[in-house]
């Protein structure tokens, strides 16, 4: 499933997810494309960055965040929460909590 709004959000998030895996040393995630700022976010792209700010939270020895919709159904997936899919939301939560070992 493929959301339709801007990659850009998305992009930022990424970043701040590759800053906090490389101020632990870790090596940014792999990633399957490059975003570019018309294309469209797909679910597999979600669950890679939720991966990889996992590793942040192992690597320091903190639980994972908990995600409201883990497999991302596609039928849940939409949710919105300030104009943002709520799956965007508690990464960027994730991010901003993110334990600095």
């Amino acid at each position: 499933m493929k959301t339709d709004y801007s990659s850009v959000f998305f992009n930022e998030l990424r970043a701040a997810v590759d800053i906090k895996q490389h101020g632990l040393g870790l090596k940014p995630g792999l990633r399957r494309d490059q975003m570019i700022p018309t294309s469209l976010v797909d679910t597999q792209q979600i669950k890679e960055l939720r991966g990889n700010i996992a590793e942040v939270y192992t690597k320091c020895g903190q639980s994972i965040p908990k995600w409201t919709d883990p497999l991302l159904d596609p039928t849940t997936s939409r949710m919105i929460i300030n104009g943002k899919p709520v799956y965007l939301f508690e990464i960027r939560k994730a991010v901003e909590n993110a334990p600095a070992c």
